[in-house]
C-alpha cells in the first residue's frame, strides 16, 4: 500500500509538520480549504483513469474493514464484566 502524496492526498489530509517547523520556523504550509478542494478535483478531472472504480481495491478495503469491525466487537466482549 505504498504511494505518493501527490494528487488526491496532497490537500485532503492533515499532516504533522512540527519537526520541520522546529528547524525552519518560518515554514508555513497552509492551504485554504477551497483552494485544496479545487486542486484535488482538478487533479481527478485531469485524468479519466483516476475516475474509474477499482473493484479489486474495494474488495480489499471491505475485507480490511470487516477484520477491524470483528476485532472491535471482540475487544468489546473482553471488556464487559463477567
Amino acid at each position: 500500500m505504498l504511494g505518493t502524496l501527490w494528487g488526491d492526498k496532497s490537500n485532503s489530509a492533515v499532516f504533522d509538520n512540527s519537526k520541520l517547523r522546529s528547524v525552519v520556523p518560518e515554514f508555513d504550509a497552509v492551504v485554504a480549504f477551497a483552494d485544496g478542494i479545487r486542486e484535488t478535483v482538478e487533479w481527478f478531472d485531469a485524468n479519466p483513469r483516476r475516475q474509474e472504480i477499482d473493484h479489486e481495491a474495494n474488495v480489499f478495503w471491505d475485507h480490511l474493514a470487516s477484520i477491524y469491525d470483528d476485532a472491535l466487537a471482540s475487544a468489546a466482549m473482553v471488556r464487559q464484566p463477567l
